[in-house]
């Protein structure tokens, strides 16, 4: 996978920039779909579009749960055109370079570039490295992610997700019974947390693949927090799209 060259554009940065601004405020409310808090807090959603040999590209969304997305999730992914993924319980991250990664082997050509991402909070540190390792040190050029900016008083009873006017930034307002979030878009650096967790599950293959990439033949993933079950991933008949029909 590489950066797409988009034919045609003047300005190849903007166009990224807005469509990985966009991918990261719906990566948002798919994981925020959900009406129950303790659903929604620990869900992150990584939604990205691939381009394939013939020009057709085709949005996912990719999620930490160990299980298919919660239905009123999975139904706002459907209503926004991304076809979900789910492999194994493991950030959303890891879950999407394996599904490359899947895919490849499957066929090289299936996908060739990748033409935005965007994530509904921060990358941590490790699947920063992930990607750097995978995608290129200039990944961050076409990344972006939701950042939690402020806390206001709440309006309403249930969870409601607007954009921002253009005055307010590039971003959105959640509100839900307890409080009024705002959240704005980040991009490159930006959209690195510095932080890490408690688990940070990899299947074997992804172990082996990172042994392969990083030339580290013993790099060492025998701790507790690597550990993780294995799970297929499903598929769609979701019809691809033209890069130009987002």
């Amino acid at each position: 996978m590489e950066e797409v060259e988009i034919a045609g554009r003047e300005d190849q940065a903007s166009w990224h920039r807005n469509l990985s601004s966009k991918l990261a405020k719906d990566a948002f409310r798919i994981a925020n779909a959900h009406k129950h808090a303790r659903t929604r807090d620990p869900t992150t959603c990584l939604c990205v579009v691939l381009r394939d040999k013939e020009r057709y590209a085709k949005k996912f969304v990719f999620h930490n749960g160990p299980e298919a997305m919660h239905k009123s999730m999975n139904d706002k992914a459907v209503d926004l055109n991304y076809a979900a993924r789910t492999g194994y319980q493991a950030h959303a991250e890891v879950e999407f370079i394996e599904f490359l990664l899947h895919r490849y082997k499957q066929n090289k050509e299936r996908y060739t570039h990748i033409l935005g991402m965007g994530c509904s909070r921060q990358h941590c540190k490790e699947c920063d490295c992930l990607l750097q390792l995978f995608l290129g040190k200039n990944c961050h050029e076409f990344i972006a992610a939701m950042q939690k900016e402020a806390v206001l008083e709440p309006k309403t009873s249930t969870p409601t997700i607007e954009e921002l006017s253009q005055e307010e930034g590039d971003g959105v307002k959640m509100t839900v019974p307890e409080e009024s979030q705002v959240f704005k878009v980040v991009h490159k650096e930006e959209a690195i947390q510095d932080k890490t967790y408690p688990n940070y599950r990899l299947s074997e293959d992804m172990q082996q693949e990172i042994r392969n990439k990083a030339s580290l033949p013993d790099l060492n993933f025998s701790d507790g927090r690597f550990q993780i079950g294995d799970k297929v991933m499903g598929k769609s008949n979701k019809k691809r799209k033209g890069p130009d029909e987002f």
